[in-house]
């Protein structure tokens, strides 16, 4: 996992375990469960992890720390800060570049498998309370081609219902995108009795960096998402296994995550209609923070 965040909060945080290879760009890093793969952090920052079996690199680099609650029977390396740990050193823990390596007790400033409940739990009922929202613009597809025709309201948001979504993600190979007094995209999308969707649609025009930021899709009823290309915007699809082949632009709130290709976590400019009250945990997924899922599989083939 190739993570970005401008986040003052972790840069990822994940309630279970880390299989598989992660790296995180981003200050931060608050596992819950152990560290059974291999994680690098690309920008160093405080790292508070369970225990490591794997292995655990953070480039902190005078700014940040490594401290692990548990044991370490895996490799923990901080470079250019302190490596702690609560319990039993059988494998190998180093601090390089003038850090000091000891073994004392260590608490996290937070639970993070707490507050990735608590949070899955706010943002399921916001995803709910979204879903609600009547649709102000429509679509056209022909071809193939899916031409979006968002139509802001007096708020500049533009929201869109998508009904019978297996099928229209089975028949949809671009995204195209037509604004008028658009500021922010709300995509509601509904899969009755057929909740596994295959996206395969190109994002035309660069769309899918260009206006990552400002899309937001509510994905209410999905339990599997493959993501073949490369997709635009922030992801709300809290009972959803989501795989991505490609790069995420923007945001995810999943349930589990396979990962093939990159996150580029970026705020999220989405105002919610006036008729959903604002949750207290939508400033952290607005911010830009991924990882209010238990992480239990995660792969990475080489970018």
């Amino acid at each position: 996992m190739h993570q970005t965040s401008n986040a003052e909060v972790p840069a990822l945080t994940v309630g279970g375990n880390v299989n598989g290879n992660v790296i995180t760009k981003g200050k931060g890093l608050n596992v819950g469960g152990n560290i059974a793969g291999n994680v690098t952090m690309n920008d160093g920052g405080d790292a508070f992890v369970g225990s490591v079996s794997g292995s655990l690199q953070n480039n902190a680099n005078g700014n940040g720390s490594s401290s692990v609650i548990g044991d370490i029977s895996g490799f923990v390396n901080t470079n250019g800060g302190n490596t702690t740990y609560g319990g039993n050193l059988t494998g190998t823990a180093n601090a390089n570049g003038g850090g000091t390596l000891s073994n004392q007790p260590v608490t996290a400033p937070f639970d993070p498998s707490t507050e990735a409940s608590n949070a899955m739990n706010v943002l399921s009922q916001f995803s709910d309370q979204l879903s609600g929202a009547d649709a102000n613009s429509s679509y056209s597809i022909n071809g193939g081609k899916v031409t979006f025709n968002a139509v802001g309201n007096d708020s500049g948001l533009a929201i869109f219902s998508i009904t019978d979504a297996k099928s229209f993600f089975d028949n949809a190979f671009e995204f195209d995108f037509s604004m008028t007094n658009t500021q922010s995209i709300l995509f509601n999308v509904f899969g009755g009795d057929n909740t596994v969707f295959d996206i395969k649609a190109n994002f035309l025009a660069s769309a899918a960096t260009i206006y990552g930021s400002i899309f937001l899709w509510n994905f209410v009823d999905a339990t599997v998402l493959n993501l073949a290309s490369q997709f635009g915007g922030s992801i709300l699809a809290l009972n959803a296994d989501v795989t991505n082949h490609n790069n995420i632009e923007g945001t995810l709130v999943a349930k589990n995550l396979t990962q093939y290709g990159e996150i580029h976590s970026q705020p999220l400019n989405f105002v919610p209609p006036t008729e959903v009250p604002v949750p207290a945990a939508l400033p952290l997924f607005l911010s830009g923070l991924i990882g209010f899922f238990a992480m239990r599989r995660n792969r990475k083939k080489s970018l």
